[in-house]
């Protein structure tokens, strides 16, 4: 119980220490990624008092929705990032989201500050590629050409479905494989 209260008050004092960088930068833009880095960003833009200094935030997921390590302050955190989330996108100059359903919701959320998101997709466009690449890429992995690849790229962690994923695996037929790149 203590550790868990220990990492909570953790992340208070990493917000601290990062809004303590982020002003020393003396940046005209803080682009905000993610809504644990949007109040030091948003305090940075503030603490210049420069009427061109610009935040942006750049959210690709529903933060507060993740499931903490600390389960016993679920309910305070997702209370908690909810609201600074509610009180900070109006304050941005620039939303940026990474599809047209996630800005959707967030807008709905939001409702009554009238949002509106850039949607700038998260993925690669498709293209022709060599097949000889591919081939190659396989046999260095061991994949067999007949297989499927699903690919999870990004940070591994448990609150970002992972487990989830990897039940779905099951589910799958036998010719697809999953491919963790983190």
């Amino acid at each position: 119980f203590l550790r868990k209260c220990v990492n909570f008050f953790k992340q208070f004092q990493q917000q601290f220490q990062l809004t303590q960088a982020a002003k020393s930068l003396q940046a005209d833009i803080y682009h905000a990624h993610d809504l644990d880095t949007l109040l030091a960003a948003f305090r940075a833009t503030r603490w210049r008092k420069i009427p061109w200094v610009k935040l942006v935030y750049d959210t690709h997921e529903i933060y507060y929705e993740q499931d903490p390590q600390e389960y016993f302050l679920k309910p305070f955190f997702k209370l908690y990032w909810k609201t600074l989330e509610k009180y900070l996108i109006p304050k941005a100059n620039l939303l940026i989201t990474v599809n047209e359903s996630y800005a959707h919701f967030i807008a709905q959320t939001h409702s009554p500050h009238k949002v509106s998101f850039q949607v700038i997709m998260n993925c690669a466009w498709k293209y022709h590629r060599d097949p000889s690449r591919r081939e190659k890429l396989r046999a260095e992995l061991g994949i067999p050409l007949d297989k499927k690849v699903l690919i999870f790229h990004g940070y591994l962690d448990l609150a970002r479905g992972i487990s989830q994923i990897l039940e779905t695996m099951t589910l799958l037929t036998q010719d697809a494989l999953l491919l963790l790149l983190g």
